[in-house]
């Protein structure tokens, strides 16, 4: 956990207030969805600015992993996640380094295993971890792939 520092959510959103349209988007644990589950018309629970460029939710159920990079609130079972690592590309690989390293408990609850799980990473020869690497590599990935951007 030396690259995150968790967030206590302190105001869940509940399914049943969720909308096709809104202001603010909702995120849940299910992994099924891409994108957000929908929208409330409420003030965000978490703010992206200056200081906090981006974040990271991890469903606790599903063990699936996201930037998020605009204003949003969550249901249940979402853990959030401010990331140390300022730059998207090796927090991409960071998030899919760890997220390999997760067991997967079936539709059990991950975050009291995850947040005890070693992060694998490149490193240099005074062991601290190689981020030239991880940029290079990602970018080189997304060349790739032919993509521009991409998200979890």
């Amino acid at each position: 956990m030396d690259f995150f520092s968790p967030i206590t959510v302190k105001n869940k959103v509940m399914i049943y207030d969720i909308k096709n349209f809104g202001t603010t988007p909702v995120y849940a644990s299910d992994s099924s969805y891409k994108n957000n589950i929908g929208y409330i018309d409420d003030e965000p629970e978490f703010y992206v600015n200056d200081e906090q460029s981006m974040y990271v939710i991890f469903g606790d159920h599903t063990k699936s992993m996201r930037i998020i990079e605009t204003n949003f609130s969550v249901t249940d079972n979402v853990k959030v996640l401010s990331p140390k690592i300022k730059s998207k590309n090796s927090l991409f690989f960071v998030m899919t380094s760890w997220l390999a390293n997760i067991p997967d408990l079936g539709y059990s609850r991950h975050w009291s295993i995850a947040k005890k799980t070693k992060i694998k990473l490149p490193v240099k020869s005074d062991n601290s971890p190689d981020w030239e690497y991880m940029e290079r590599y990602i970018e080189n990935l997304k060349l790739k792939c032919n993509i521009a951007n991409y998200n979890i």
